[in-house]
């Protein structure tokens, strides 16, 4: 686990150090292939899964934003799983029980 501020010098790998997008991605292709068993819903699809890398690089070509972040982003949060459950729901419905 990284602490701090990010940099070099708190420990973090330069960026240059960083593998490629191509090679995270396939890393990480067997864990989204069986992410939404966690959610008791349906695998994603092989095409769901080309879409989601098509998505991924359409956003970062037109944000700016390094596509190896964004999905770091989205396998932390859903683990690639497309039908993965909104935690905002769940938080929200929860506050409106009360």
């Amino acid at each position: 686990m990284y602490t701090g501020d990010g940099t070099v010098g708190a420990g973090w790998p330069a960026q240059s150090k960083w593998l490629d997008f191509e090679t995270l991605w396939n890393f990480n292709v067997p864990i989204m292939q069986q992410s939404c068993a966690n959610w008791n819903v349906p695998n994603d699809s092989t095409d769901e899964i080309a879409n989601m890398k098509t998505a991924i690089n359409n956003v970062a070509s037109s944000s700016g934003v390094d596509p190896r972040f964004i999905l770091a982003i989205i396998m932390q949060e859903s683990n690639g799983c497309v039908r993965v459950v909104s935690l905002f729901i769940l938080v929200f419905s929860l506050a409106r029980t009360d």
